[in-house]
């Protein structure tokens, strides 16, 4: 019996230092910085996941740039650094993009836009999508020019190809498990600067 006893200490006592020698090494990992920096999950409360700008941000940005040509490579179009925004009094989201644009016979330009937009749920995705986006005229960068049509047309299609095929946040195993098959429009909401998700609706 004595014997089982000591037994069981000195293994607890190894499992004990195992432990502290692999927490040890995990810290002095390259990622483990990057890892803390990591943006909180969506935060649960009465059935209802809400979602911050800053999160929506995080979950973003992975997706840029996009990049798109037509009439076999004479037309380009990359979107870039997207910043997203909720106004405190507004009931949609914003999303600020940079543009590179490039048609044969008219040249390049630059600039950067506003994309106002709701937002949608999509069961094959199990993420939020921008619904109906709305583009916004910016200058030209450094030009001082209104955005000329075409490249407003190129804009407004690879937007709408994003809206249909990228969520700008997926939703995690915890959000999905309570959520009834999909989302009516009404669970959706976009207020107060944030997105709040009625799970059971």
């Amino acid at each position: 019996m004595d014997t089982d006893t000591r037994t069981l200490r000195r293994l607890r006592r190894s499992r004990r230092m195992l432990a502290a020698a692999l927490a040890a090494s995990v810290a002095t990992l390259p990622f483990a910085a990057s890892m803390a920096r990591a943006e909180p999950p969506a935060a649960i409360a009465a059935d209802t996941l809400t979602l911050t700008p800053a999160q929506l941000q995080s979950a973003a940005e992975p997706a840029f740039p996009r990049k798109e040509t037509w009439l076999g490579g004479l037309a380009r179009l990359t979107l870039s650094r997207p910043v997203i925004a909720i106004p405190a009094n507004g009931n949609r989201l914003q999303m600020d993009l940079d543009y590179d644009a490039s048609l044969a016979g008219s040249g390049s330009r630059q600039g950067r836009f506003r994309v106002a937009s709701g937002l949608r749920y999509d069961p094959a995705t199990h993420g939020l999508h921008l619904e109906r986006p709305e583009l916004l005229e910016l200058q030209d960068g450094g030009q001082g020019k209104p955005m000329d049509a075409q490249t407003r047309e190129m804009i407004n299609t690879l937007l709408e190809q994003y809206a249909q095929d990228e969520p700008i946040y997926r939703l995690d195993a915890e959000a999905l498990a309570q959520i009834p098959g999909t989302l009516s429009a009404n669970a959706i909401r976009i207020q107060d600067g944030q997105v709040q998700l009625r799970l059971g609706q």
